[in-house]
């Protein structure tokens, strides 16, 4: 196949289509099962780039969105209210979150 005659648009598609596919393929080998839903988490602004931020920033939103995470399953399961500390051993191990580029 000729690659010089492939429009730019639909190399970016078939690339992403491909990424999908094999990130797919893994994740069916690896024996993981995910909740179909998703939470979207995007850094925007400053030094961010396409894939890439400075790592404190990245650190300091991960614990962010992971603190939300497990209030929120706290807060659905009727725990009762944590004044300070992690989730319970048994939550943490139930629910875990997972990082990926979007």
């Amino acid at each position: 196949m000729n690659h010089a005659n492939v429009p730019d648009f639909a190399k970016a598609q078939l690339r992403h289509t491909l990424q999908t596919i094999w990130g797919e393929q893994e994740l069916t080998a690896s024996g993981l099962v995910f909740s179909k839903r998703d939470v979207l988490i995007s850094v925007r602004g400053g030094e961010i780039l396409t894939g890439g931020a400075p790592l404190d920033l990245i650190l300091r939103k991960v614990e962010e969105v992971r603190a939300i995470f497990y209030r929120t399953i706290e807060l659905l399961l009727l725990k009762p209210f944590r004044s300070r500390g992690a989730p319970t051993f048994e939550i943490q191990q139930q629910f875990r979150p997972w990082l990926f580029q979007a």
